[in-house]
């Protein structure tokens, strides 16, 4: 079979096969663990050329429009080549169909993948190609970047977030005292802690985010941001106090 992330034989004979146009063939392989990993090898081949995917939508009568796009870039998450391949092949096909929504899917994909070079690359297209950002967009970066433990781009992200206009929801507010308080920026984690509290967001942090934080304050000595955030619990489960 080979190692793993190496081309097995089987993979280089169909490839070579297709590649030399002796397709139609038939392989056959008798155990269900090699079929798995050579079905997920073969994943990776595009086995139609432009003219060959442009006559299959052609003739089964689809339209390639921004519902279709987004459902089947979701149903692509866990192979982000494909999603990529297919969002490359969407825009050529029709350059409307790439709206807001359907950037946010490819930009989530891109993010899970860790392929943050295509992230920056799909935000420029959205900049230059005049599609708007829009909350659900900065939110998803913040959340890659804080993923990724990339505090500085995670940031910046959130500046010009505002600069655009954007108001961050108590969502993105979150996202950040997460990633700051694991980062132990416990000062900067307790502004963005009190923001949310004056835009009454306070309900958006769960017991999580704030076991994270207080984590965070008592690790750095912050026994005022300790009893700070304490007392913020307390209004927030009992907001009639």
């Amino acid at each position: 079979m080979g190692k793993v992330g190496e081309d097995t034989d089987i993979f280089k004979m169909v490839k070579m096969i297709v590649m030399r146009q002796y397709d139609p063939v038939i392989l056959f392989s008798f155990s269900k663990r090699d079929c798995e990993f050579l079905a997920m090898q073969m994943a990776r081949m595009d086995m139609n050329d432009e003219n060959e995917k442009a006559n299959v939508v052609d003739d089964r009568g689809f339209t390639i429009d921004c519902d279709v796009a987004e459902k089947v870039l979701k149903r692509c998450f866990k192979v982000p080549y494909r999603a990529l391949r297919f969002f490359d092949w969407a825009k050529l096909r029709n350059e409307g169909c790439c709206s807001t929504a359907v950037y946010n899917t490819m930009l989530y994909i891109a993010g899970e993948a860790k392929e943050f070079v295509l992230v920056e690359n799909l935000v420029k297209e959205m900049e230059e190609g005049k599609c708007e950002k829009n909350l659900r967009t900065w939110t998803i970066l913040l959340m890659q970047y804080g993923k990724a433990k990339l505090i500085g781009k995670a940031l910046l992200i959130f500046d010009e977030m505002r600069v655009a206009g954007c108001e961050p929801d108590g969502e993105a507010c979150r996202v950040m005292v997460r990633l700051l308080s694991t980062a132990g920026k416990g000062d900067v984690a307790l502004e963005f802690y009190n923001e949310m509290i004056k835009k009454g967001f306070g309900l958006e942090l769960d017991i999580k985010s704030y076991r994270m934080l207080l984590n965070c304050l008592t690790g750095s000595g912050d026994q005022d941001g300790v009893y700070s955030v304490a007392d913020g619990m307390i209004i927030v489960s009992n907001p009639r106090k």
